[in-house]
């Protein structure tokens, strides 16, 4: 039974995806169990992959990633699969996980490459992002109806 401390993986990307990052963890973390927290759906598909310790559901909701992900134990770390280079658009992913007791965080970049992150990094990216999107939807609103004023 291996005493290492899990690593936590949020499925926010497809399955498909997730394999290649699936992939990085074993190879970063050598015989450190992984968990994989994922949508209750599916739960028992990542229960098959043999790469997966545990499956954790974690029911998204209407709001998305915005309640706080529960977890007590310590954790290795947490990555975090993004389809883009740097996370935009994946900061509320990262707020409901940055306060888990974790050695470090990482993104796994295009669903494959890790890169280690801070955890007041993962808040500051959560907080940017939402001041960014009340201030750029009204414009969004506004261009849309005048849009189809002119259609």
């Amino acid at each position: 039974m291996s005493h290492k401390k899990p690593i936590l993986v949020v499925r926010s990307v497809s399955i498909e995806k997730l394999s290649a990052v699936l992939d990085a963890c074993v190879q970063e973390w050598p015989g450190h169990p992984v968990y994989v927290v994922s949508s209750p759906n599916r739960i028992v598909e990542l229960e098959l992959d043999e790469r997966v310790d545990k499956a954790l559901p974690y029911i998204v909701g209407a709001s998305g990633f915005r309640k706080p992900f529960d977890w007590a134990e310590a954790l290795e770390a947490v990555v975090f699969p993004v389809g883009n280079r740097y996370g935009g658009g994946y900061a509320n992913v990262f707020k409901a996980f940055s306060r888990l007791k974790a050695k470090s965080f990482y993104r796994a970049a295009y669903s494959k490459e890790l890169f280690r992150m801070r955890a007041f990094t993962l808040s500051l990216k959560y907080n940017v992002e939402l001041f960014l999107e009340k201030l750029f939807v009204p414009f969004g609103v506004i261009s849309s109806f005048l849009i189809r004023m002119r259609g």
